[in-house]
């Protein structure tokens, strides 16, 4: 019986392990975009989005950069804060007055120093790799 319980426990751990390593990630903020809430070497824990994820304007969300081939480090993931999701008003400076369904638009925080929806326009939701969760610190 102990051998039993012990292989049961070791298998709902390595289980547990498996969830979590493909539902959660650890995304470093590498640049000043999102100053003062997140700075350089912040590690922010990050919930993947799976399915059909529902964002709502305030949340930082994790996304592929949409503009790749204008990126300096393409393959990294860009931190950004929704401000707009479809059906939505979009911001003044946008392609159009209404963000279309299935798309988001984000924006740094700090404004002067951020690529964001007012460079590469609406964000696929498809994009979003997913939502922080909790600031990890530096």
């Amino acid at each position: 019986m102990p051998v039993k319980g012990i292989l049961v426990g070791v298998l709902a751990i390595a289980g547990s392990a498996v969830f979590v390593r493909s539902r959660l990630l650890i995304a470093e903020v590498s640049g000043p975009s999102m100053a003062p809430t997140l700075v350089p070497g912040d590690r922010v824990l990050t919930y993947r989005t799976a399915g059909r994820p529902v964002f709502a304007p305030g949340q930082v969300v994790v996304l592929r950069d949409p503009d790749r081939a204008a990126s300096r480090r393409p393959g990294l993931w860009l931190i950004k804060r929704v401000v707009a999701v479809g059906g939505q008003a979009a911001p003044a400076g946008l392609p159009a007055d209404v963000v279309p369904v299935g798309h988001l638009v984000v924006l740094g925080d700090n404004g002067r120093l951020s690529r964001d929806s007012r460079c590469f326009g609406f964000v696929p939701m498809t994009d979003v790799v997913g939502r922080a969760i909790r600031k990890m610190g530096s």
